[in-house]
């Protein structure tokens, strides 16, 4: 036996009239538990950046000063630094990074930190600069530089467009699954529950009904 099922006006009008509701919460349920759990999974990393200046025209120098960036000789200045502070002994101050940042042809760059604590990131951005500024002579002939700005407040860099994403993805994967579960259920499982389900699924023309009843009680 042939099985021929093809989706018609009737079928939807069913399915929307029955399941949209239910469908639509199920998609919020799924965003908000999307939502949710990235808030609370997520490691959060938070970003501070100050900006500096070559004080000549030598700005090619800053390709060097990014290198000096990432040496021990200026990581063992910080660490130091951090340690003769309150920061001294804390999760942060073992789990930094940190960028230096420029347009090749541009004398101005940015120095930023990323950790888990937002305070730390702006503490650590502004003793980067401060160390920079008084010890890149030592190391580097020409280098003249200033700070131009502190550091920001640390900052959650690109998080709000990934739980928009999450939320999004989930909400959009919670309907279509339940809109697939729902199809399923009315054409598969169960019984038929009114005397339009057989026109409006299969688009057969309904004949007529028949009634039947049982006559209770016992013959005379």
């Amino acid at each position: 036996m042939k099985f021929v099922f093809r989706f018609n006006s009737g079928m939807a009008h069913r399915l929307v009239k029955k399941y949209l509701l239910i469908t639509i919460l199920i998609a919020v349920l799924f965003g908000g538990l999307s939502g949710a759990a990235t808030m609370t999974l997520k490691k959060n990393v938070y970003t501070s950046t100050g900006q500096m200046v070559q004080n000549d025209n030598n700005y090619t120098l800053i390709q060097s000063y990014k290198q000096f960036a990432a040496s021990s000789s200026f990581t063992t200045i910080l660490d130091k630094k951090i340690a003769a502070s309150r920061w001294q002994g804390s999760n942060a101050s073992k789990n930094y990074t940190i960028a230096i940042g420029n347009n090749s042809d541009s004398p101005f760059f940015s120095v930023s930190v990323a950790s888990p604590n937002k305070y730390f990131s702006k503490f650590l951005t502004n003793t980067a600069m401060q160390t920079l500024v008084s010890n890149l002579s030592q190391y580097l002939s020409g280098a003249n530089v200033s700070i131009v700005s502190e550091a920001s407040t640390g900052y959650i860099s690109g998080y709000r467009k990934i739980l928009i994403k999450y939320t999004i993805v989930a909400a959009i994967l919670g309907f279509v699954l339940s809109w697939l579960i729902f199809i399923a259920r009315e054409l598969f499982i169960g019984k038929i529950k009114d005397e339009d389900f057989v026109e409006d699924v299969f688009e057969i023309n309904k004949l007529g009904t028949i009634t039947l009843s049982e006559k209770k009680g016992g013959s005379k």
